[in-house]
């Protein structure tokens, strides 16, 4: 899955765009936060809750799409 557009693009100056965070990316993090809020962290790593905050980040974008 592909997301191109910017969650948060940044103009700089008056014509260029600094690219943002992607939706993907921003949904993960947000995942993430509630996720280790609610999890024991010395019982799994953080690639797994990485892991598993990208994924919930996509189910949440296929649904949205629909």
């Amino acid at each position: 899955m592909k997301i191109s557009t910017p969650a948060f693009p940044t103009w700089v100056g008056n014509q260029d765009m600094a690219p943002g965070m992607t939706l993907r990316v921003y949904i993960a993090t947000a995942a993430l936060q509630g996720f280790c809020a609610n999890h024991d962290m010395d019982k799994i790593t953080i690639g797994q809750a990485a892991d598993w905050a990208f994924r919930m980040a996509d189910e949440m974008i296929k649904v949205s799409n629909k």
